[in-house]
């Protein structure tokens, strides 16, 4: 709770060689680490921890000096959007904030900090403290004075051990302490009652031949899906398209024609379009209720591919050129020194055409494998040619890949001030950042 930099509390835990942060062994998962070895057993060992019920009361407490950090250190802001370097020399590029939180996708990394959390499913009660009374406002506790500091403390149990409280402390729970030991009083005694279990009849029921079912609960989550899977994004992102484009890329069957250009999916629709959905859910009602949202005066394909195929057309959209970058770079590269931070602001998921284009690395779309991102190295061997020929100062992709060569290693505060990065974030305003030609290989620019 006394740090003040992000780095220091999301801390990097296996640093290799070449990343620029030590291994801070005072960090909150070194210490929260010792808590399993000292238990040992099944707590020790990371792939059964989580059989102890232990497990998930300390993982409970740890998250709660986590929201203690955020409450006191932190803006609103910050909380949601703050987080450690993406550096492929300290940590797995699975760790990376735009990366897709597995098993949990389409979620990625980044939603975990999401303030919705704490400010619709659960909130942290003041940690007890003496000050609220010998048992510390609770029936579980009493407050140790027998051994240092006055702190909170939970009481023993019938049969626990209840010596060295010398300050008349109530120690055991519905008992007394005699001889060492905590006994039962006689109101605390509970003569229970075992009555036989028998186990309920399982019929199994005859096989049937399996049917390809229509799913009540089917839908594309964006107006775009049916274009981009007409593009091949179905393989060649199946992760992204297979959770947010399930009817497009036939993963399961809906119980609508998706082929009808205006109608609603849903029979609450105009509903909740009366309750103004159009606008707070904007890219799954205009999927799901065009009709209701009035949002039929244009086909998907001309809203996806930037007003460039007519109504009428019947053949298969074709992509289209932009005046940005083409996806033909060989490697596995982001194309703007903004990536990382366009990828905590929720640009992979809300400009995935974009993005999935220009910041392959930030939003987990591939794993560099023959360079470490995020280090002030040089990812391309040509880096120092380029940078003699001037490109450091004309080209975008340069300060991103050529970090050595262009001396362009900017710190999170660095990279907010260049990147101009704000709650209000617009693509429509990069300036310096406008990428140009390196050579043919590796651009393709009109």
């Amino acid at each position: 709770l006394q740090q003040n930099r992000m780095e220091n509390v999301l801390a990097f835990t296996a640093p290799r060689q070449g990343c620029q942060y030590r291994a801070n062994y005072n960090a909150l998962e070194y210490t929260h680490g010792n808590v399993h070895i000292f238990v040992g057993g099944d707590m020790y060992d990371p792939y059964t921890s989580g059989n102890d019920p232990l497990f998930y009361l300390h993982h409970s407490f740890v998250d709660y000096i986590w929201e203690m950090y955020r409450q006191q250190k932190q803006t609103r802001y910050q909380r949601e959007n703050d987080y450690s370097p993406d550096n492929q020399a300290c940590s797995s590029a699975l760790h990376f904030g735009s990366t897709l939180m597995r098993p949990f996708i389409p979620l990625r990394n980044i939603d975990g900090l999401s303030n919705a959390y704490t400010d619709n499913l659960y909130e942290y009660a003041p940690r007890p403290t003496c000050r609220n009374g010998p048992k510390c406002g609770s029936k579980y506790l009493f407050c140790d004075r027998s051994h240092g500091q006055p702190h909170c403390v939970s009481q023993a149990r019938i049969g626990g051990r209840c010596s060295g409280f010398v300050r008349g402390e109530q120690v055991c729970h519905d008992g007394i302490c005699i001889g060492g030991r905590c006994v039962a009083t006689r109101s605390s005694s509970v003569s229970l009652q075992i009555l036989p279990v028998t186990p309920p009849l399982i019929s199994v029921p005859a096989k049937q031949t399996s049917v390809v079912s229509i799913n009540a609960d089917c839908y594309n989550e964006n107006e775009c899906c049916q274009y981009w899977a007409q593009r091949g994004e179905c393989d060649r992102n199946k992760g992204y398209m297979h959770e947010w484009c399930k009817v497009s890329c036939r993963v399961c069957q809906p119980n609508f024609n998706p082929n009808i250009e205006c109608s609603n999916h849903h029979e609450n629709c105009e509903r909740w379009a009366r309750s103004g959905e159009c606008l707070r859910n904007t890219k799954w009602m205009r999927e799901n209720c065009r009709q209701s949202c009035r949002h039929c005066n244009r086909t998907r394909a001309q809203i996806c591919s930037g007003g460039r195929h007519d109504v009428k057309a019947t053949h298969r959209p074709q992509p289209e050129k932009t005046s940005l970058l083409h996806c033909n770079s060989p490697g596995c590269y982001n194309e703007n020194v903004c990536c990382p931070l366009w990828g905590l602001q929720g640009q992979c998921t809300r400009n995935f055409t974009w993005v999935a284009c220009n910041c392959k690395v930030s939003c987990g779309l591939c794993i560099p494998v023959d360079y470490d991102y995020g280090t002030c190295n040089d990812y391309h061997r040509s880096c120092p040619d380029w940078a003699a020929r001037g490109e450091c100062s004309i080209n975008a992709w340069m300060l991103e890949n050529c970090r050595r060569s262009c001396r362009s290693c900017l710190d999170q505060w660095q990279l907010r001030q260049r990147c101009r990065i704000n709650s209000d974030l617009s693509f429509s305003h990069t300036p310096n950042f406008v990428p140009t030609m390196i050579d043919d290989f590796y651009y393709d620019i009109l």
